[in-house]
């Protein structure tokens, strides 16, 4: 609006009045005015936007780039936009209600067998989202382990298991455990120098030991002779023989007189031997196995000093074991199989093959000992190495390859009894021992008799034919080391005099020096076979 120029009325009086009040009012219609002029002209700028005035004319309008907002209402999804210049969702500006355009459905969480998932798609016009859960997926099956029941655990069979969470679908069989299969095992009797065992009860399904057992502690020495009479067997070979002094019989007996000597009257003896020559444990050990009777059994004693044949033919070793209630046992390996720990080289048809390592074919023979004198310490009788040479120190070399293997054997014990070996004879080191001295250059040779009469005691060193002890000084010696090893101290007198080596009926009596060569080569073989070096002592 314009204001023209206000001109002093002319003529009408109340001309000027009127004008006046009219400037007054268009004075406080000015601010009113403005503010109106102002919204009209943001509107006429608004849509004159981007045209060119050129004169009086506007022209064509420009096409420009207007940003449109737009808010969505959850309840009725009516679309309401909003321009720059009203960005909010005043009453008025709301457009018309539009369908959504939605996306494809997008995973935000997959569903799995233990929870479920959840989707979200978005609309492409609002950018309204919606969101909807997935069911759980099902197993994934996976066939359970089979397992066998034990003694102890149950088994199962069947079933199905997830593969993914690990839950069962379907329960397996479940098999129950089978128990124990109780089997008893033969008792461990109590001798003079081992612990018994009252018993032992193991699985023969799993071989576990299910029940209790105690040890039984060893009996008194008392009790080896408490029927008054120390009964000693001797299984072997013609080894044993030489120990017994075979074929000499009351005094002349050597092993028996010494025995005697050292019990006194405390004791009778009773010695039995069952042998059979040249044999090996191996074969010793199949002979136990199968029960044949090969065996040659004879029994020496106080009161009846002559050889006798209690049972008439051949007996099995079971049969001597059983034969009665004997106190000490002694196995006699062959000389070449304590060389080489091995049965070979003097296997025989009779001899079954798994027994041909010592180890194994001693283990047997002392469960057959406990099964047949359970109350019997049992005792290895070392051999001698075999030589014929009139030297010192004969047989040095195959005494040096038995000294490795003897000492292993102490730690063998039976099978299935854990029966021990108490102690090693030294014989074989007693024997190496005296030749250190003169008597290993001994050499009487008679032309009145077979080398093995005994009225005349050919030697060859200490043996009479390269293998076995002379008659006296050798089998001496043999008998010497076999009592003095296996008669505890508690059963012997007091002040007792062990006798000398036999009268020869052909040389009469040998100079004393000979017994006390042996006794001394014999105590010295006794203290290395308890340190279990077994080395050769000079004397």
């Amino acid at each position: 609006m314009l204001i023209k120029d206000i001109r002093k009325p002319e003529g009408n009086p109340f001309a000027a009045v009127r004008s006046t009040v009219g400037i007054l009012l268009l004075i406080l219609c000015i601010p009113l005015a403005s503010c109106k002029c102002t919204d009209e002209m943001n509107t006429f700028n608004e849509k004159t936007a981007g045209m060119a005035v050129e004169g009086s004319t506007v022209a064509a309008p420009i096409p420009t780039q207007t940003k449109t907002f737009a808010t969505v209402s959850a309840s009725s999804k009516t679309a309401v936009y909003m321009t720059p210049d009203h960005p909010t969702d005043e009453p008025g500006l709301e457009t018309d209600a539009h369908e959504h355009v939605f996306a494809e459905w997008q995973t935000v969480c997959a569903a799995t067998c233990q929870r479920t998932g959840l989707e979200r798609r978005v609309c492409t016009l609002c950018k309204e989202t919606e969101e909807r859960q997935t069911e759980k997926t099902d197993h994934i099956p996976e066939a359970m382990p089979s397992a066998a029941s034990t003694c102890e655990k149950n088994g199962q069979t069947g079933g199905e298991v997830c593969a993914v969470c690990g839950e069962i679908i379907v329960s397996p069989t479940i098999l129950s455990a089978t128990g124990h299969t109780p089997v008893w095992e033969a008792l461990l009797q109590p001798t003079y120098r081992q612990k018994g065992i009252t018993g032992k009860i193991t699985c023969s399904t799993c071989g576990k030991t299910v029940g209790d057992h105690e040890k039984i502690p060893a009996v008194g020495a008392e009790e080896m002779i408490s029927d008054g009479v120390l009964k000693i067997l001797l299984i072997g070979n013609s080894f044993s023989q030489d120990t017994v002094c075979w074929e000499f019989e009351g005094k002349d007996n050597m092993l028996l007189q010494i025995l005697e000597a050292m019990l006194g009257e405390k004791a009778e003896v009773q010695i039995g031997i069952c042998q059979s020559g040249s044999k090996t444990m191996a074969w010793h050990a199949s002979m136990a196995e199968s029960g044949r009777k090969e065996y040659s059994f004879h029994i020496l004693s106080s009161n009846n000093p002559v050889w006798k044949q209690p049972i008439r033919g051949e007996v099995s070793n079971a049969t001597a074991l059983s034969y009665t209630d004997w106190d000490i046992v002694s196995l006699q390996p062959f000389g070449a199989e304590c060389t080489t720990g091995i049965a070979a080289p003097t296997v025989s048809e009779e001899e079954n093959s798994r027994f041909y390592p010592l180890k194994t074919s001693l283990s047997y023979m002392l469960d057959a000992v406990e099964a047949g004198a359970p109350q019997a310490d049992v005792f290895l009788i070392m051999p001698w190495s075999e030589s014929v040479e009139i030297e010192r120190n004969a047989g040095l070399y195959e005494y040096r390859l038995m000294q490795k293997i003897i000492p292993s054997l102490l730690s063998c014990t039976g099978e299935k009894t854990e029966k021990p070996a108490m102690a090693i004879i030294p014989t074989g080191l007693a024997v190496q021992n005296a030749r250190t001295t003169d008597l290993s250059l001994l050499n009487v040779n008679t032309d009145k008799g077979h080398y093995q009469d005994r009225q005349y005691d050919v030697q060859f060193g200490l043996v009479r034919d390269g293998l076995h002890l002379s008659f006296n000084v050798g089998r001496y010696i043999a008998a010497l080391c076999f009592a003095e090893t296996v008669v505890p101290q508690e059963l012997r007198i007091d002040g007792g005099v062990l006798p000398g080596i036999r009268k020869s009926e052909a040389l009469g009596e040998l100079p004393e020096e000979y017994t006390s060569l042996t006794q001394n080569a014999v105590s010295c073989a006794i203290e290395g076979a308890k340190n279990g070096a077994f080395e050769i002592v000079e004397i």
